[in-house]
């Protein structure tokens, strides 16, 4: 009689754990792109950051700023970027407007940082008076979407997950 309880015993724990295991590794691919959203989170992130650094001190430098942007989310595609400028607040408009500054931002392109050889956004020379001014900020925002690798949580948002990162600086050095 011993026998025959030994063996459904083990019937029962085999039926456990094939309940059990689809749940546990959902739950662990589910970690995982978890991790992955909060790494792409911080590449936008810091690289908001540094591009509005190098923003700051040549703002009317578009290659440079998508060359950080770029080398920062390590060439992530589908990644957008927005940069933008506002004059300083004065008597007639108390909250001016943002206006872009660069281009569309292309994944695909390799950018140059070298100021000789890149190109210049084609509105520093509208943009040049604002920027002579104190008080004149340029704002780089990041978009980079997220492909989730959970086919359950996937399949409820959408596949993807867009993450933004974005970073305000004031300009500390005019274009001539």
């Amino acid at each position: 009689m011993r026998v025959a309880l030994r063996s459904q015993d083990r019937g029962q724990a085999l039926v456990e754990f094939a309940l059990i295991v689809p749940i546990f590794v959902l739950l662990l691919v589910g970690v995982f792109d978890v991790g992955r959203v909060v790494f792409a989170s911080n590449d936008a992130s810091h690289a908001a950051r540094d591009a509005a650094r190098l923003a700051s001190v040549s703002p009317a430098d578009c290659d440079s700023i998508f060359y950080v942007v770029q080398h920062q989310t390590q060439g992530a595609s589908g990644v957008s970027v927005t940069v933008s400028y506002r004059p300083a607040p004065s008597s007639s408009i108390q909250n001016p407007a943002w206006s872009n500054v660069c281009p569309a931002y292309n994944p695909a392109t390799t950018y140059d940082n070298d100021p000789a050889t890149g190109t210049m956004s084609s509105a520093a020379a509208q943009i040049t008076d604002a920027f002579n001014g104190p008080g004149v900020e340029i704002r780089v925002s990041i978009k980079n979407p997220v492909s989730l690798a959970t086919p359950v949580i996937g399949s409820l948002l959408g596949g993807t997950i867009a993450v933004n990162g974005s970073s305000t600086m004031n300009v500390t050095y005019p274009p001539r």
